[in-house]
């Protein structure tokens, strides 16, 4: 699996790799590339969001994309790697090759 982190800082960068090798673990040999951004924006109103994306690029060639806006960085992060990992379990159990028939 490879991993492409684009943020701001290197702690951040690391903590984003350390959360994907822990919760896409089990998943792994499904999984050519991972590209995951983590940008912050501001609303309308001027109030400070972060706005994840992670694009999966599985081994079958599907993508899963993932996107969640949060007022925290942290949540934002985890609620996006989270995501993506349930869509993969989901996709392996829901029988055959991701479903496939």
């Amino acid at each position: 699996m490879r991993i492409m982190i684009d943020c701001a800082d290197d702690e951040t960068t690391e903590r984003i790799r350390d959360l994907l090798n822990y919760n896409l673990a089990t998943s792994n040999a499904e999984i050519k590339n991972v590209r995951i951004s983590v940008r912050q924006e501001k609303d309308p109103s001027g109030n400070r969001l972060v706005r994840c994306r992670m694009l999966t690029q599985l081994t079958s060639d599907e993508n899963i994309a993932i996107e969640e806006v949060q007022s925290s960085g942290e949540v934002a992060l985890t609620r996006t790697i989270d995501r993506t990992s349930r869509t993969l379990q989901r996709r392996r159990t829901a029988g055959g090759h991701y479903g496939r028939p």
